[in-house]
């Protein structure tokens, strides 16, 4: 249980960072379309006072800003924060309570580490299908792969299954 709740702290930290960095990044990019706004009509204003051959080069270049600032300002609009939902925060917790069960047998009984390893591995997968941007339940399935694989060889030689878990997460 104090497992569980250390791993859950830390992942809903790790969550509300990741969500407040993407706000951050957010609000950065929308002061810079509006500092790019302000060039434009500026721009535009020199160039409504404007005489000669300055005057369509300051117009071009405003509503070039302009268009530009307005196409960044949808695109922006367009992308989202991810926003980890609960349920696979606790998937997670989950699978790293039975990765830390399963990596405590691997060393010295395959058979009891086998079945939390694979447990670690649902979870992980579980978390991913509540949310499929969420990073931390690929780093999890890794960690439960190689755990599983290194015990396996720990025992004998290197079999399919062992290739296939080491495959697996690298691939993660």
């Amino acid at each position: 249980e104090r497992s569980a709740a250390t791993f859950r702290a830390r992942e809903e930290r790790v969550a509300a960072s990741q969500e407040s960095n993407a706000w951050s990044a957010i609000s950065t990019r929308y002061v810079a379309i509006l500092t790019m706004l302000a060039v434009a009509l500026f721009f535009l204003g020199i160039a409504s006072t404007a005489k000669g051959s300055a005057r369509p080069t300051l117009t071009l270049g405003g509503g070039a800003l302009g268009l530009f600032a307005l196409a960044w300002t949808v695109t922006s609009m367009a992308t989202g924060i991810n926003h980890i939902e609960q349920a696979a925060i606790d998937r997670l917790v989950e699978g790293n309570v039975a990765l830390q069960k399963g990596t405590g047998y691997a060393s010295s009984d395959l058979d009891k580490a086998r079945p939390c390893l694979e447990e670690a591995e649902r979870a992980a997968e579980g978390a991913l299908e509540q949310d499929s941007d969420y990073l931390s339940p690929l780093l999890l399935r890794a960690g439960a792969r190689l755990t599983l694989a290194n015990a396996i060889l720990s025992k004998g030689s290197e079999t399919e299954e062992t290739k296939r878990l080491i495959e697996g997460a690298l691939d993660d």
